[in-house]
């Protein structure tokens, strides 16, 4: 156990406290400690505990290691990825859950709310706080993301005095698990703000989203149709199907009129793509061509001929990208809100390589960006057909 470990563990063990909330660092091991307090909770008494992550991919993840980890123990006598849950030889159960599918917990005696800061406001509200009366312990753990939220606040009531919410904090530098050489080349190669929010733990105003202010732009309901609607397409990966294949339609005030995701792209999604195409009446769709991209959109063309292959290079990435953080910062367009909206807007950022390029993209690899490339390509081609409109000749 590392020392700054240490005072969070014995909160997590006291019979006083019942929420505990460390804001800590990126790469000081908050999610180590978490999946090992889990196993400790599980083989000391019969119970259940409730895991809850901001995406499924995590909790997968997560489960693998558990059950890697107590491999020839005979602790663990059941594990399923799908139904994301590990049974304990004692009959200790651990349930995964994430924020994307809503699954809901029964009956937990400890709650964990790993990556916390990151699990979609009003689905934590609805969906995971109900789960809080019944469990005894309630930890989160996280880095900063922005102001508000439940991490936020909890964390901050941590801070109050009140005797059943500790809270504790732990920068990168006060590890002490890097030496100075390390924690500065670090420091170097991160734009400031991802430093001061992933690295010294602040909760600073806006986050660090590429996109600024964009929850300004969230809306809980699709914008009304117009005269010309407008397409985007980020088809999910060929053989990893990690992310979603996302379409989103656009009226031409590049306002969100509506999202669909698909967890794969084969035959009968690209089929039911074109049926909601022809549905909105899109006068143009844009969809990724890299990868699986040419074989899905020759597919669709046999059905859906206005469809057009837009090739996601770093520098073609950038112009729409930066197009559409113009376009957010002049307080247009709107952006359909989605359990996963947050997640993704927030943690798309700008970065520069040491070359000095500009690129631009998610933080991690654990958050996915189908939301954010689909809603840029169909602003983009919003654009450039609005602007094809504009043109008269004589």
């Amino acid at each position: 156990m590392l020392w700054y470990q240490e005072p969070v563990l014995k909160a997590l063990t006291d019979k006083t406290t019942k929420y505990i909330i460390w804001n800590a660092s990126r790469r000081i091991g908050k999610s180590l400690l978490a999946k090992s307090v889990c196993i400790h909770w599980a083989l000391s008494s019969r119970c259940n505990i409730s895991y809850v992550l901001p995406t499924g991919d995590l909790c997968r993840k997560f489960l693998k290691e558990i059950v890697e980890a107590l491999q020839g123990s005979g602790a663990v006598i059941a594990s399923n990825t799908m139904d994301k849950f590990i049974t304990f030889a004692n009959g200790s159960n651990i349930y995964f859950h994430s924020s994307e599918s809503f699954s809901r917990g029964t009956g937990a005696k400890y709650l964990v709310f790993d990556e916390c800061a990151f699990i979609d406001t009003d689905t934590y509200t609805a969906v995971f706080k109900p789960m809080e009366l019944q469990a005894e312990k309630v930890y989160m753990c996280s880095t900063p993301n922005g102001v508000g939220g439940a991490f936020y606040d909890y964390y901050n009531k941590g801070k109050t005095g009140n005797k059943r919410f500790k809270s504790f904090a732990t920068t990168l530098e006060e590890s002490g698990l890097y030496d100075d050489e390390v924690v500065a080349e670090i420091k170097d190669n991160t734009p400031e703000r991802i430093w001061q929010q992933e690295y010294c733990c602040e909760f600073l105003s806006g986050g660090i989203s590429a996109f600024g202010n964009f929850e300004s732009r969230l809306t809980k309901e699709g914008a009304a149709r117009t005269k010309n609607m407008y397409g985007g397409i980020d088809f999910s990966g060929a053989t990893t199907g990690k992310d979603s294949t996302v379409l989103t339609i656009v009226n031409d005030k590049y306002e969100t009129c509506a999202v669909y995701t698909f967890q794969h792209c084969d035959t009968k999604t690209r089929a039911e793509m074109c049926k909601l195409l022809e549905l909105w009446n899109v006068k143009q769709c844009f969809a990724e061509q890299n990868s699986i991209g040419d074989v899905n959109i020759e597919d669709m063309k046999r059905t859906f001929k206005r469809i057009t292959p837009f090739v996601t290079s770093n520098e073609s990435k950038r112009g729409i990208v930066e197009w559409v953080i113009n376009l957010i910062e002049k307080g247009k367009g709107s952006i359909l809100e989605l359990p996963q909206t947050r997640v993704q807007f927030g943690n798309f950022v700008m970065e520069r390589t040491k070359t000095g390029k500009i690129k631009y993209g998610n933080i991690s690899d654990v958050f996915h960006d189908d939301l954010v490339i689909s809603y840029c390509l169909a602003c983009w081609c919003c654009k450039a057909y609005e602007n094809k409109a504009k043109y008269t000749f004589s």
